[in-house]
């Protein structure tokens, strides 16, 4: 049997593996610590049990140590955690592979969403790599929601805004960083400003559908939107840095391609054009150039001045240009991105549509961390399944996270900006003292410092020492003590 006796400040409980702290061990226990490793130190599942023995997790969690090998855990996470029927979830994510990225993964946990939690409004923000005329399209018309999605810039938005020419007035929205700019003082030539203007704008969904006489038929649907040009005085400063930094490096490398033609070491014209592509890549700056190379004639080899000892003989002929008025045409949009809102305008203004759209770096920072690779150890999960379920524990300890952030700034007040990282560094160093007898285990939390007593009392949390009491039960019999 497994029991408990309380000795002074510690508790004391046999090594017995029979029952976990006078209770089942249920499921839930062992997510209960795999979410807590996610959140303070991160291990693989074959080292959880480690981690839980060393830190404490153990006591302080209620699930022990000798059970969490990685079988244990990998059987965990074939449990069905996403609804156990209490109630729903209050966050939603879907998991899909590196290869389903982009507009057609957004398409697909919309359609999830629409699903499963039926939302009765939605607004749909998003940036242009997810952008899709036909998702915007239905959505709008099937499921009469709205959507803000940036757009990628093309020759056909800047000619837009060229044509329309739309009145543009400074944007109210401010980040954190800019609003202490100003109250320290800081010059006003280190402000970043955002100016915005707005146009109608159609966007049009065409598809081409064959019937059973193979006749292409072209369907079309189109929604009525408003495009908003926004100009960012800080992406201007980037656009124009960007532009002299690639083109000096795209001259230098002319330069380079044409010496060593000249100097016989390339001799094949589609070497050459391979060499200029690649120093041409996808920079803007590619197109202020120009340039031809040909083949020497015998007139033309004959000219050339004598060669030294050693110098070979070119075969061709190289020659580029610069044309700056090419890039004299871009600059006039330096600074300047489009979006695209299904919005009305009677209640949505052009400022409320951008200061919107810019509220969405405070999602993109909670979830930042999913945007990078997630390493598994697939041979010790073996199911698909099993990594799915892994990654939901790591979605459960982002949301114990940033509720851990929430609860504590609503509890200090709206100055407050205190991170849940801050928080959890604030208990880095949260003693407990472990001493094993022959059989039982001694564990004694040791008082915690003033300003982690202050985060609890604001969290209406338990202490250390009425958390493990929690977690473990009181024996019953002679060898109680009272604590």
């Amino acid at each position: 049997m497994f029991f408990i006796s309380f000795s002074g400040e510690g508790f004391c409980s046999s090594l017995s593996s029979a029952s976990h702290y006078g209770r089942a061990l249920y499921t839930g226990d062992v997510i209960h610590l795999l979410a807590a490793n996610r959140l303070s130190s991160p291990q693989p599942l074959l080292h959880v049990g480690e981690w839980a023995e060393h830190s404490g997790a153990e006591f302080v969690v209620g699930t022990p140590a000798a059970v969490l090998n990685d079988d244990r855990l990998a059987r965990a996470l074939d449990a069905d955690l996403a609804n156990d029927g209490q109630g729903p979830v209050p966050f939603f994510y879907h998991s899909a592979d590196g290869s389903a990225n982009g507009h057609a993964a957004v398409a697909k946990n919309l359609q999830h969403l629409l699903r499963f939690l039926r939302p009765n409004r939605l607004l749909l923000v998003t940036d242009r790599g997810c952008f899709n005329a036909h998702h915007a399209v239905r959505l709008v018309r099937t499921h009469h929601f709205d959507f803000i999605s940036s757009l990628t810039w093309t020759p056909e938005l800047a000619a837009l805004y060229d044509t329309r020419k739309p009145t543009m007035a400074e944007a109210s929205f401010l980040s954190l960083k800019e609003q202490h700019k100003r109250e320290r003082g800081a010059p006003e030539a280190s402000w970043k400003r955002y100016f915005i203007g707005e146009t109608p704008y159609t966007i049009t969904h065409r598809q081409t559908v064959e019937d059973d006489t193979a006749n292409p038929t072209t369907h079309t649907e189109s929604i009525r939107a408003r495009l908003l040009f926004v100009h960012s005085t800080a992406d201007q400063k980037i656009c124009a840095k960007t532009r002299a930094k690639n083109t000096a490096k795209i001259t230098d490398g002319l330069s380079r391609i044409q010496h060593s033609v000249e100097n016989g070491y390339l001799k094949d014209i589609p070497a050459v054009h391979k060499r200029v592509q690649t120093l041409f890549g996808h920079k803007q700056a590619r197109h202020y150039f120009s340039y031809q190379v040909a083949e020497l004639t015998d007139q033309e080899t004959h000219s050339l001045p004598p060669r030294r000892r050693g110098q070979r003989i070119p075969a061709l002929k190289f020659s580029y240009q610069y044309h700056p008025q090419r890039a004299e045409t871009d600059a006039k949009h330096d600074g300047l991105y489009a979006l695209a809102t299904s919005l009305r305008k009677k209640t949505h203004s052009t400022d409320h549509v951008f200061t919107t759209f810019k509220d969405q770096h405070h999602i993109e920072t909670a979830h930042h961390q999913w945007k990078a690779p997630i390493r598994l150890r697939p041979p010790f999960l073996k199911t698909v399944t099993r990594i799915e379920s892994l990654i939901f524990v790591q979605f459960l300890a982002l949301m114990a996270f940033y509720l851990l952030q929430r609860l504590y700034r609503v509890a200090t007040g709206p100055p407050c900006r205190t991170t849940a990282e801050t928080l959890l560094k604030r208990f880095a160093l949260a003693t407990v003292i472990v001493r094993y007898d022959e059989n039982s285990v001694h564990v004694t939390p040791l008082p915690l410092n003033d300003n982690q007593l202050e985060i609890l009392h604001k969290l209406n949390s338990p202490s250390l020492k009425e958390q493990i009491r929690t977690h473990v039960a009181r024996p019953s019999g002679p060898n109680e003590h009272t604590a």
